[in-house]
């Protein structure tokens, strides 16, 4: 339904002016179909037939007995419409005609939604708060419980409070990482966490005091004891008993050494060369580039070292024995020979300068007794072969030495005989070919070498040779060593 402009005559232009009564000609002559105007009148049908979709009475049934009389005061009515249009339904027929028609809302007012109630007594998950409550508590006592069987079983691994006795051999390497020597005794049963053995070593600073070794362990111990027990000087140490041989070389003594698991070879020459070896007396002026740099001053005896044990410390304990050995008797030694030597040095003809540059030091003395070592066949024999030594040293007929031993030492085997081609070997070891004392000692000389080099048996032999019987045959000229020699090829032809 349209709304339509009325004119007032009172208001002119308010609308446009009707047509009289009865003449309607004009637009809506023209157009018969249009709609028509409706009159004032019209307002009062409008008001009839909403209060009618709206349930308002209208007079004639207010009118009437026994109906009951709704006012239109609900607030749901109220909110939906304007209040102008409010004003309208209650004014009635006392409005004014010349009342503008009611505006009607486009559309209705929403109500809030209401929040659902919850439930007395109810709390997480519509679970009543009663047992909420045993539910949490549950919970707490069984994260307790759990962190508390945590805490003992760390505590029990730590200090060995219910831990059974277990013995175990462990053994650890130089190589090996702080989290490799806890899964090794994890692995041994000795403790049960090794990560947090692993910790405690870190915060106690532990690694520094653990060594290489083989030890003898057991499981009742704490971690303090278990890092004690594996230091660099626990008793729990494996201790093995190696005898060093009289004469061995320093390569033979590293190879035996490696044998009976004290150390490798590798570890030992590095240890020669680069390792912090006490300050000896007479290591003085020794050049260390080569990894037997020490040859003849490494003591054979009879050692107790630890298995996987520190190399330095290793050579550190020959090189120690070695100093005890010779005491300062043996060093007054030295120079009571050098005396006898240039006495018999003057007896050939050298002047006084020759003599002096030609005295002996304790490595050249050390020399001369690891070639006694190595060619004696027995300690009685010793003092002579190293007369022949210095006979041979003193006399300008006989500038060679020809000692066979240290020719087997620059081949670096031990041949039964030598060729031709052997004895003409190219190294300052070649006594054949290389005049006076070779470059150095080629073994390690025991003690009845050592006191045979310095007390050499006064006589006038120049040669010897090994005899059926496993003994040397000394000579004092060159014709009668050969005649020896020549009976001893009959000898082997027969």
């Amino acid at each position: 339904m349209k709304n339509h402009e009325y004119f007032d005559p009172d208001n002119p232009g308010s609308g446009p002016e009707l047509p009289p009564d009865g003449d309607y000609t004009g637009e809506l002559a023209e157009n018969p179909q249009q709609e028509e105007y409706s009159l004032p009148e019209d307002v009062d049908q409008i008001v009839q037939e909403v209060k009618q979709d709206f349930h308002q009475p209208d007079e004639d049934a207010l009118s009437q007995p026994g109906v009951p009389v709704e006012e239109f005061r609900d607030q749901e009515y109220r909110d939906a419409f304007d209040e102008n249009f409010e004003r309208a339904f209650l004014a009635g027929d006392d409005a004014s005609q010349d009342a503008p028609p009611p505006i009607l809302p486009r559309h209705r007012r929403r109500r809030p939604r209401r929040k659902p109630i919850k439930k007395k007594g109810s709390g997480l998950l519509g679970i009543p708060h009663f047992l909420t409550s045993l539910i949490l508590c549950a919970i707490v006592i069984a994260v307790g419980v759990t962190l508390g069987r945590i805490l003992w079983l760390c505590a029990d691994d730590v200090l060995a409070l219910t831990k059974p006795e277990q013995q175990a051999t462990v053994v650890i390497s130089d190589t090996d990482t702080m989290d490799e020597i806890a899964e090794k005794l994890a692995s041994a049963g000795l403790i049960r966490y090794p990560q947090l053995f692993s910790l405690y070593c870190d915060i106690t600073s532990a690694r520094e005091k653990i060594s290489a070794g083989e030890f003898e362990l057991n499981g009742v111990y704490d971690y303090n004891a278990m890092v004690n027990a594996i230091s660099g000087y626990s008793s729990e140490r494996t201790i093995v008993e190696v005898m060093i041989p009289e004469g061995y070389e320093c390569r033979q003594i590293f190879e035996h050494l490696e044998k009976n698991g004290v150390c490798t070879v590798e570890e030992l020459e590095d240890a020669a060369m680069h390792g912090e070896l006490r300050d000896c007396w007479f290591l003085e002026g020794i050049d260390r580039s080569d990894p037997y740099c020490l040859e003849g001053f490494l003591f054979p005896d009879t050692y107790e070292f630890y298995t996987s044990d520190d190399p330095v410390r290793v050579l550190n304990r020959l090189l120690r024995n070695f100093d005890n050995r010779f005491d300062e008797d043996m060093i007054a030694d030295i120079e009571a020979l050098n005396t006898w030597l240039g006495e018999k040095l003057a007896s050939h003809g050298y002047d006084e300068s020759y003599i002096q540059s030609q005295y002996l030091s304790i490595r050249d003395v050390v020399t001369v007794a690891s070639m006694i070592e190595r060619e004696t066949a027995g300690t009685g024999e010793s003092a002579t072969i190293a007369s022949v030594i210095y006979n041979r040293l003193c006399d300008p007929d006989f500038p060679y030495l020809n000692i066979d031993a240290t020719i087997q030492y620059a081949l670096g085997e031990h041949k039964a005989e030598l060729s031709l081609d052997d004895l003409q070997i190219d190294s300052p070891y070649n006594t054949y070919t290389n005049p006076g004392l070779p470059a150095g000692p080629i073994s390690n000389p025991g003690l009845s070498s050592l006191n045979a080099a310095l007390h050499p048996e006064e006589t006038d032999y120049y040669f010897y040779a090994l005899d059926t019987d496993g003994t040397h045959y000394f000579s004092e000229t060159a014709e009668e060593h050969q005649a020896f020699l020549d009976s001893l090829a009959e000898e082997g032809d027969e």
